[in-house]
């Protein structure tokens, strides 16, 4: 059984989460934490793997054609000018026993920016 960890516009209740059609690709499995931290880089974030926690939301798939539309909205394609901005990667999630896929920024970013707890659209929000 195969499971992501996502941690910004991917999330339930954004607008990115209806438009890939992830309430029917997914399968919502909880809150969850994992190694490494997450950076304001825009208007969103991106996870740098490693210390710290990064906290997100955990799902199965349900629909394994979904990887493809993730990866095409976090531009994963290595072929891309000026480099992919994301990297789907494999992490352990403690607390659920299982492994799974999330998405790693790869470009350089301001890590001054830290996220505390889970990312939202704006600080009000």
């Amino acid at each position: 059984m195969a499971h992501v960890f996502l941690y910004g516009t991917l999330m339930r209740g954004h607008d990115a989460h209806r438009a890939l059609g992830l309430p029917t690709a997914l399968a919502y499995v909880g809150d969850a934490c994992i190694a490494g931290r997450v950076y304001r880089v825009a208007d969103y974030p991106g996870l740098c793997l490693g210390s710290g926690e990064a906290w997100g939301e955990l799902f199965r798939i349900v629909d394994p054609a979904v990887l493809a539309r993730m990866d095409a909205y976090e531009d994963c394609d290595p072929d891309t000018a000026g480099g992919p901005e994301y990297a789907r990667r494999l992490v352990q999630v403690p607390g659920h026993a299982v492994q799974a896929w999330t998405y790693e920024y790869v470009r350089p970013l301001h890590r001054e920016q830290v996220v505390e707890g889970k990312w939202r659209v704006s600080p009000s929000a």
